[in-house]
């Protein structure tokens, strides 16, 4: 079952009260995460079929390849071994960001390709024509 409450609400406090009152008397597991908006499939149809797959053709990379190096480079951690001192980035998943933050990481990763890469990617909708 899954239950979204608005803590700033006291009828969504009620309806957690009601449903909690009604579980049998045997363990459940409970788990609270914020309700956000994930990434829309457009916005990940787009990131795949365009985004990714423009710049894996224009440099080479495999799909997934050009996904790890997008992720490292917009979305990286910098980790430090302590035992040695070297400094590892490390990738953070394109599926933690909500619609708005997934739709900022696309920007930012089209802007670079056009400015760094030499890669114009074309936005949704935006008509492409090829000279034969």
């Amino acid at each position: 079952m899954e239950l979204v409450v608005d803590f700033s609400k006291l009828e969504s406090k009620k309806e957690l009260w009601r449903v909690l009152k009604l579980l049998h008397l045997k363990p459940y597991k409970i788990t609270i995460v914020e309700d956000r908006d994930s990434r829309t499939n457009r916005q990940n149809r787009f990131y795949w079929g365009t985004v990714v797959n423009t710049l894996a053709a224009h440099t080479g990379y495999t799909a997934d390849e050009m996904h790890e190096l997008i992720k490292t480079k917009f979305l990286g951690t910098d980790l430090c071994v302590q035992s040695t001192g070297e400094v590892i980035r490390i990738p953070r998943s394109t599926a933690i960001l909500n619609t708005k933050e997934f739709g900022e990481f696309l920007e930012e990763v089209i802007a670079w390709a056009v400015t760094d890469m030499g890669c114009y990617i074309p936005h949704p909708g935006e008509l492409i024509i090829q000279n034969s």
